[in-house]
């Protein structure tokens, strides 16, 4: 059965992320991307075809809500992995953004992308004539199938405003961004890793700290640490 996805849902992240991309153009916020996709950008939002690019918000909103979706299959009738493109342009994409005076079609399903299209290589609408803007449309759904990803940043010292910042715009478009200080990472695996991998962790620490070139202080501190975590030495 193709996956459903929940009109409010759909509307609270743009709800969420709305105003971060509001933020990152009166700011003219650098977003890096490679080449090929600076270039697909540029092809898609330079096209007449409106329909391309508001399809493509529909596609970020699946790939966020469900990763299990393909985003290609914008037509439950092409099976299981599917989704409703057109649903959810018409229940959450459209009127959100028509809400906020941001010019927008009746429904990109009705118009340049109606008759089942799939977003792959030769999976064009059969009237197609916009085939470079529908090529890029392809490249960047490519994109956001493989570009999200879960992000996890070990710490030595609290984060500064600028790397949460930073993580909050990268969150609101489906990556994971998370932030653990080290010490507490190091004890929360040591505690729950077992005995065996215990002993294989200090096995490989000691066989570091005997290494030519560790420096001494690092020894001297690894020492200290140990003395303290077995009560010889008061911290």
């Amino acid at each position: 059965m193709p996956h459903r996805i929940e009109s409010s849902d759909a509307t609270a992240i743009l709800a969420e992320v709305f105003p971060l991309a509001e933020d990152d153009y009166r700011e003219n916020a650098a977003i890096k991307f490679s080449a090929p996709l600076v270039a697909a950008t540029d092809c898609l939002f330079s096209s007449v075809t409106q329909a391309y690019r508001e399809a493509l918000v529909g596609c970020a909103i699946a790939r966020i809500i469900n990763q299990d979706i393909d985003i290609r299959l914008p037509a439950t009738e092409s099976g299981e992995d599917a989704f409703s493109g057109r649903s959810l342009a018409d229940n959450a994409v459209t009127p959100f953004l028509r809400d906020r005076a941001i010019p927008i079609s009746v429904s990109p399903y009705l118009s340049a992308l109606r008759g089942g299209a799939k977003f792959i290589k030769g999976g064009a609408p059969r009237i197609q004539r916009d085939k470079d803007g529908f090529d890029a449309l392809v490249d960047l759904v490519d994109y956001l199938r493989s570009g999200l990803a879960d992000y996890l940043f070990i710490t030595t010292t609290k984060p500064d405003d600028g790397a949460f910042a930073a993580a909050r715009s990268y969150t609101g478009v489906g990556h994971e961004m998370n932030f653990v200080p080290l010490a507490d990472w190091l004890v929360h695996n040591l505690a729950t890793i077992g005995r065996t991998c215990r002993a294989l962790f200090q096995a490989k620490m000691i066989e570091l700290l005997s290494a030519q070139g560790t420096p001494a202080e690092i020894r001297v501190a690894w020492n200290d640490k140990m003395d303290e975590a077995i009560g010889v030495k008061a911290k």
